[in-house]
């Protein structure tokens, strides 16, 4: 069964085509390789599967067998996260890795990607709208106010502090359950 398929893929930027015509299959437990020197058009067709190349014509079809079109703005940030793990970095920087996930996809993005990344030796520095899940996987937190880092600790010392939602993090950290109403 293929997990990703690309269907006469003609992609690129603005009106200028990168790629023409290519057709291409990754099945379960199958290691493609995608091969040629630079400005080939190899990274335009990642970019194309995640919608940041345009697509002229063809269709990609992850996840369930959808055209990227039809991916959700959440299904899309999880295959960026994924072809951000490709390339193995020392430290990952997330910039709300959460945002259009449903809540149970948000909670195993953190939960377990995220943590998993770190438990391997990534270094993780998390921009997050989540405050509650955030701090429970963090090592350490800071809060931002104003441009500037008004608090940073603990992250279990700053879920036992009330001001911190009340002062920092304002209405949204009440709604993710952080403080008491």
């Amino acid at each position: 069964m293929d997990l990703l398929e690309f269907q006469s893929l003609t992609a690129g930027y603005s009106d200028i085509p990168v790629t023409t015509e290519i057709s291409l299959a990754v099945s379960k437990a199958e290691i493609v390789a995608l091969l040629g020197p630079n400005g080939a058009g190899k990274s335009t067709l990642l970019k194309a599967l995640t919608g940041e190349a345009r697509i002229f014509s063809g269709s990609v079809l992850p996840l369930l067998r959808r055209d990227v079109s039809q991916l959700s703005g959440g299904e899309r940030r999880l295959v960026a996260i994924g072809r951000a793990l490709v390339l193995s970095p020392q430290v990952l920087l997330l910039d709300e890795p959460t945002a259009n996930l449903s809540p149970s996809n948000a909670r195993s993005v953190l939960t377990e990607y995220v943590t998993q990344v770190a438990g391997a030796g990534t270094g993780v520095l998390l921009v997050e709208q989540r405050a509650k899940e955030a701090l429970e996987i963090a090592h350490l937190a800071y809060v931002m106010s104003g441009g500037r880092i008004e608090v940073s600790g603990a992250p279990g010392a700053l879920l036992e502090r009330a001001d911190i939602g009340r002062l920092f993090l304002g209405e949204s950290l009440r709604k993710a359950g952080l403080e008491e109403e």
